[in-house]
């Protein structure tokens, strides 16, 4: 049977360095490690797959004996059912001594799988309804929908600031002093396990 992740497209890459390194051993090697961590973690009965792999520094600046960055790869790769997909894009390390891969900033390689999908969606919508009543002004007592933790909670004229202490979720809003209306924010949610 034909390794699901034969489909990975390589490159193209500018730099030697990696013209070099990514051999048939290097691709073996990163199916190997792909095969281990990320296949078990797939729940799609797939019909294909997609991928492709790149150099995130590739340029030969960044290629010296002493760089740090050289072997750091951009992965991209998807199980496909018709409409339906589970991907992630991380970057990985290749430790060529070693021949193998980690995942950059200590990570696990992490796939966005059908029920992670659906716990995401279901978790934003539990945060959201609970964003919208502490905005609203509605009383409640402010507890994570996810951890039922105690949350930090900032409602004046010129922030909205809702965040969880356990890392759940964070809501920023930063809004006009006088009309209320907000202007910047951001929020980042705690990836499902």
């Amino acid at each position: 049977m034909k390794s699901p992740f034969a489909t990975i497209e390589y490159g193209p890459f500018q730099a030697q360095y990696h013209i070099r390194q990514v051999n048939a051993d290097f691709k073996e090697t990163l199916e190997e490690y792909l095969s281990r961590e990320l296949l078990p973690q797939a729940s799609l009965e797939y019909d294909s797959t997609e991928g492709s792999l790149k150099a995130q520094y590739d340029e030969e600046r960044y290629c010296g004996p002493n760089s740090l960055v050289k072997d750091i790869y951009r992965l991209e790769f998807s199980f496909v059912r018709g409409s339906e997909r589970e991907h992630t894009t991380q970057d990985v390390i290749y430790n060529p001594k070693k021949r193998g891969f980690t995942v950059r900033r200590g990570k696990v390689l992490y796939l966005w799988n059908m029920p992670r999908q659906r716990q995401q969606r279901e978790n934003q919508q539990r945060v959201s309804a609970l964003l919208a009543g502490i905005a609203e002004g509605e009383p409640m007592q402010a507890l994570c929908p996810l951890c039922d933790g105690g949350l930090r909670v900032v409602n004046t004229a010129g922030l909205f600031d809702v965040t969880c202490p356990a890392g759940c979720f964070a809501y920023h809003l930063h809004k006009d002093p006088k009309t209320g209306e907000g202007l910047h924010g951001h929020s980042r949610m705690k990836e499902p396990p």
